[in-house]
């Protein structure tokens, strides 16, 4: 069994068991442990060789997963949550007690960081979530780890995207104007 075809099938047990859903994300460690989320709650987990149902705490929406290791897993959506892979859920929160939604969550040198809606970026300490100060504000909708470093995807207001990057040491902004024709090189 190799990840790809892991993959494949984690997308047909969506199509299989929760009607009308749709993989949102996956992530996983080795190609024995991977979890697959999406929709109104809809967890898949798949250990060695069988897919199974996870029951989640609520139905809320879910849309990233990232796998720290098989007992530390934390899942995006309508609320950000860590689960130790068997019983436990924590929700995690602003030091104020709110939470924003969240879109995407992934590790980039040792930190978990977690995209927010109209909130920006922010990096898990403990039980809650700290802002992290990219020197402009943001709404970043994907976390991508490069070669680079770490890439966030996001809108400008409508007629517009942009990407933050951050290397390790400093943050950057760019803005990719989709609008212009683009002529590839002849």
């Amino acid at each position: 069994i190799n990840s790809e075809n892991n993959i494949l099938t984690a997308t047909r047990v969506f199509e299989e068991r929760y009607s009308g859903n749709t993989v949102e994300g996956i992530h996983g460690i080795g190609k024995s442990f991977l979890l697959a989320v999406g929709g109104d709650g809809c967890i898949a987990k798949f250990e060695g060789d069988t897919w199974k149902n996870i029951t989640p705490p609520n139905d809320a929406r879910l849309s990233g997963v990232w796998c720290r290791s098989r007992s530390e897993i934390y899942i995006t959506g309508d609320y950000l949550w860590r689960w130790d892979g068997a019983e436990k859920w924590s929700m995690l929160t602003m030091e104020d007690g709110s939470m924003p939604k969240t879109f995407d969550v992934i590790e980039y040198q040792g930190i978990i960081y977690v995209s927010a809606s109209l909130s920006g970026l922010f990096c898990i300490e403990g039980d809650h979530i700290i802002p992290v100060d990219m020197g402009a504000p943001a709404i970043i909708s994907r976390l991508r780890v490069t070669s680079a470093g770490l890439v966030g995807l996001g809108t400008w207001g409508y007629d517009g995207r942009w990407f933050v990057h951050f290397d390790g040491n400093k943050w950057t902004t760019a803005e990719i104007d989709f609008s212009a024709d683009y002529v590839p090189n002849s």
